[in-house]
């Protein structure tokens, strides 16, 4: 009784597998307009960005712990350049298990739960033959800024403390100026 009924359902199975035919399918036209993902306006024939790679010495986990602590107080700290526009997202493994960790800057979006939008910068670590391999790629960041960045970054993976991108992006004039709090005048003593 049982195979009496799964007959008619396979039927059913190979008559509909059969409708869904290449031929049947939507097709897009064959040529479609490029999208523009990037606020940094890269031209149409512009090649990926490209990854900068240095080799330093020590450990994944100490280049990620220089870098990352760097990172908060010259980009993101206080009145950052950063600290507006960008979210800072890391993930990093334990020593044990090989101490790799990457950095993520990513455009802030606010319709976002976590306001991560698009990845704009990276930077990844991970161990080599001489020490710690630091690959840093700007992905959607204008140049001046990029160049900046990358240099910021080199320079803290090799023990500076720099910080390149303060001097190409300054805090905004009118952070600078806000108006003091007014403090409470203390009550006198007599």
């Amino acid at each position: 009784m049982r195979h009496r009924r799964s007959v008619p359902i396979a039927m059913l199975l190979v008559v509909s597998a059969g409708a869904c035919t290449p031929a049947s399918l939507p097709t897009l036209p064959a040529a479609t307009a490029q999208i523009e993902t990037s606020s940094a306006g890269a031209a149409p024939g512009d090649m990926p960005p490209a990854e900068t790679a240095i080799v330093a010495s020590g450990s994944p986990t100490d280049a990620y712990t220089a870098v990352a602590r760097r990172m908060l107080g010259c980009w993101f700290g206080g009145d950052g350049p950063l600290r507006p526009t960008h979210v800072f997202h890391a993930d990093a493994k334990p020593p044990s298990q090989g101490g790799t960790a990457e950095i993520v800057i990513y455009e802030r979006d606010p319709g976002q739960h976590d306001q991560r939008g698009v990845r704009a910068f990276r930077v990844s670590f991970d161990t080599a033959a001489q020490g710690v391999r630091v690959g840093i790629i700007a992905l959607k960041v204008a140049s001046p800024l990029a160049e900046a960045m990358v240099r910021d970054v080199e320079g803290w993976v090799r023990g500076g403390s720099g910080c390149q991108l303060r001097t190409a992006s300054p805090p905004q004039a009118a952070a600078q100026q806000a108006p003091a709090q007014a403090v409470p005048p203390r009550p006198s003593k007599r």
